[in-house]
């Protein structure tokens, strides 16, 4: 590697020279805001008569492709990009005659210099090549074919600014020239034995913003030879970023929940990829890996699209979207490939599906966390084949699975379901799931559908409280001596809301106003007003007949699955450390930890187990913990205590529920996520075992 201080124009300048962005780059993605900056340095070196303006660094190497000077761009592509931006700009102003320099040879100087090879043999003489997504918007402006302007591309767009500002004339072209001339960087060559994968990781962990797909595009790319690189991208990569609508970053998480059967963190994606390639029990082939990624890619964009199936299921994967459902992903992935291999029909997509929803929205209105979904989805589709038979139904497997389901995780009930709904404050529910229920109460499975999404999100109709939040001496003489328990119990139930457009007509109106006026209740068109237009009076009675009438239609909208199916072998119920479960007197059988299973028979053995994985990550936590407290470790070995490592000991003659508090303990030390961590109780043994197990 060989570095040096030097001006960008020098470095740039060169009548062989041209720089390559290699498809491993990311796109041009500079926003307004550093190209202000930019300007706004170039500006006050102009005016501060600054000798030079330190612009970073450029790191780049020989493309190793004949006798030209041809350079691949490592770091320093977005940068460099915007400068060229700023010289098109000049020269394409210059051209139109809409700022005339003063120095005759400018336009000629820079175009020579800094954008065209004139002298190339190639059709293409730009001195500077960006990727795929982002060459022909920026050949364009080079040749300032304005009618062939992508305006939906980023180089268009912050070319058009410096174009715009240039025009504002705070300096002079030739004092912008010079302004750039002074822009200094430091300029470090890769020589042949250097690695440019290690070094781009190493500049891109300070801090610079690159995305998690960004960093895996280039862990993919970049140890490649250039013909390589242009096949792996043009047949593999691309075809990602354009059936995923670029959101690769969240299409790979999924995709690896689906193979490793846990969530990576979101900040955590590039390294999880990277070890997921590089298991030393199984290493993966990245171009296997990457067909098979394209694969699951093309299913991402019909779920997530929802066009390409029968009316009736892209209706239900619209709703699941309207519910922010984005963790349910690897398991449609999975189910989907699953479901076109085996040819499955309408009525399987239905059934899996609708019971998704019925689960998902029963846990959401019962009050259930969404960590214990992250689990269940991950691993769902596998669980389901492991039940499975060959004539079995997939649809009645997986409703046999969710139904057993328990504490945290479980499937909820019609009784709970009905607890939690009609009594639940809806009016304070998040915004996306309220817009998602009244929209399902509205329109129900109707084919004449009124837009309430789109309605709720522009303002147009809004949630009305058909008795008032400001409840009037009116109301009070309506609703009875009781009128003050009545407005405390329903005020902000399902029965009490309903959907309106004109919620500053009603205010604090009497009911009767409220039904008869212009655009009241009997004026309105919507399904949910249909009772509440017919009434005379709003008091507890109707209260409790609407609420009735909106359970009914709920056990209809969100059906309890049910199936008859029971499996042959019985399999090990699977309890995770963060639910909310009694583990005394039950036998384990296995543990799972980061997504790998161990074989165990007591619970002394699961807790030293983990105890010495999790000091393996790392083992100063646990230390501290031995600081902290002598009851659960020890330094030294003891009756009933069990090694871990030199000099930690842990306590393992205690019973089962406080071996769980220990691993709660530790799990809050390390800061991992207690979902990480389940227990395999086998569910034919309920006899009562010893507690010293």
């Amino acid at each position: 590697m060989k570095g040096q201080d030097r001006f960008l124009t020098e470095f740039i300048d060169g009548a062989r020279n041209r720089f390559i962005i290699p498809v491993y780059q990311r796109n041009y993605d500079w926003k307004k805001v550093n190209c202000t900056q930019l300007f706004n340095d170039l500006v006050k070196t102009a005016k501060c008569n600054k000798k030079s303006h330190f612009f970073g660094s450029v790191v780049y190497a020989s493309a190793n492709n004949g006798s030209r000077n041809d350079y691949l761009i490592i770091d320093g592509q977005q940068r460099l990009t915007s400068i060229t931006l700023i010289l098109a700009a000049i020269v394409n102003l210059i051209k139109e005659g809409t700022i005339v320099p003063q120095n005759q040879n400018l336009c000629k100087y820079i175009e020579e210099t800094f954008l065209i090879d004139r002298y190339n043999p190639a059709e293409r003489k730009m001195r500077l090549k960006l990727i795929k997504n982002d060459c022909n918007a920026f050949d364009n402006i080079i040749l300032n074919k304005k009618d062939n302007f992508d305006h939906k591309s980023n180089v268009t767009t912050n070319y058009l600014y410096f174009y715009e500002r240039i025009q504002l004339k705070e300096i002079t072209l030739e004092e912008l020239s010079e302004a750039l001339d002074k822009l200094k960087i430091i300029d470090i060559f890769l020589e042949k034995e250097d690695e440019p994968q290690s070094i781009f990781e190493s500049l891109n962990s300070t801090g610079l913003d690159l995305e998690e797909s960004d960093k895996i595009r280039n862990y993919v790319l970049m140890g490649l030879d250039a013909d390589r690189q242009e096949e792996y991208y043009e047949n593999y990569w691309n075809p990602i970023e354009k059936l995923t609508n670029f959101k690769v970053s969240a299409f790979v998480r999924d995709y690896l929940s689906l193979k490793q059967g846990r969530i990576p963190v979101i900040d955590n994606v590039h390294p999880t990829f990277k070890e997921f390639i590089e298991n030393p029990k199984a290493p993966m082939d990245v171009q296997k890996v990457l067909a098979e990624m394209v694969s699951y890619a093309k299913i991402y964009q019909e779920f997530t699209q929802a066009t390409k199936y029968t009316p009736k299921v892209c209706t239900i994967l619209k709703r699941l979207t309207q519910m922010d459902m984005s963790i349910i992903n690897s398991f449609l992935m999975a189910f989907f490939k699953y479901a076109e291999d085996k040819n499955e029909q309408e009525d399987a997509y239905l059934k899996v599906l609708s019971t998704i929803e019925s689960f998902i929205f029963r846990r959401m209105i019962c009050s259930y966390g969404t960590n214990a979904l992250n689990k269940i989805f991950c691993t769902l589709h596998k669980d389901v084949m492991k039940l499975k038979s060959e004539n079995d139904n997939y649809s009645d497997v997986f409703i046999y699975i969710l139904l057993n389901k328990k504490s945290s995780s479980k499937y909820p009930d019609d009784v709970e379901f009905k607890q939690a709904l009609l009594t639940r404050n809806v009016y304070s529910m998040n915004s996306k799931n309220k817009m998602y229920l009244f929209n399902r109460f509205e329109n129900r499975d109707s084919k004449e559908k009124v837009e309430v999404i789109k309605n709720m999100t522009e303002g147009t109709f809004s949630v009305e409280h058909i008795m008032p939040q400001t409840i009037t001496e009116q109301w009070k003489r309506d609703l009875g001596p009781e009128y003050e328990r009545i407005y405390n119990d329903w005020l902000n139930t399902l029965a009490n809301l309903t959907l309106t457009g004109y919620n500053s007509k009603y205010k604090n109106r009497p009911f009767i106003e409220k039904r008869d006026i212009k655009d009241g209740f009997k004026d309105s068109n919507l399904r949910l007003n249909g009772y509440v237009s017919k009434c005379d009076k709003w008091g507890e009675d109707e209260l409790k007949t609407r609420r009735s009438q909106l359970w009914l239609l709920a056990t209809d909208l969100w059906k309890f699955s049910i199936t008859t199916f029971e499996p042959i072998i019985q399999f090990p119920e699977v309890h995770p450390l963060d639910e909310d479960f009694i583990f005394k007197g039950k036998i384990i059988s296995s543990f799972t930890f980061m997504g790998i299973q161990y074989k165990v028979t007591a619970w002394s053995d699961m807790i030293v187990d983990v105890a010495k994985l999790i000091y393996e990550i790392d083992s100063t936590p646990l230390y501290q913990l031995l600081e902290e407290n002598s009851v659960d470790f020890s330094a030294k070995k003891e009756t009933w205590n069990r090694l871990i490592a030199e000099g930690l000991y842990i306590y393992t003659a205690n019973d089962t529920m406080t071996k769980i508090r220990i691993l709660k303990k530790i799990f809050s030390k390390y800061e991992f996520d207690e979902s990480d961590l389940e227990f395999g109780i086998p569910i034919q043994l309920e006899t009562t075992i010893s507690e010293e197990n």
